[in-house]
């Protein structure tokens, strides 16, 4: 089963910008993503252009199965 760590932030424009992170770490928590989603913002590692997170939105770990069909 394949996993993935889908990151929303909220912009200063009003629009999202989501995040994603193949494979997380197995023991990662909400506090992990938390804090570095919040450590993101405040230090403006992202410009989308030209808006800037202003905070974090959601977090959510997607799990996929493949189904073989042939």
């Amino acid at each position: 089963m394949a996993k993935e760590l889908k990151m929303t932030f909220t912009l200063d424009n009003e629009k999202t910008k989501t995040l994603n992170l193949p494979n997380p770490r197995a023991d990662v928590t909400a506090d992990d993503v938390r804090s570095f989603m919040n450590s993101a913002v405040t230090k403006n590692v992202f410009d989308v252009s030209g808006a800037k997170a202003a905070s974090a939105k959601s977090a959510v770990i997607r799990s996929t199965d493949d189904e073989v069909l042939f």
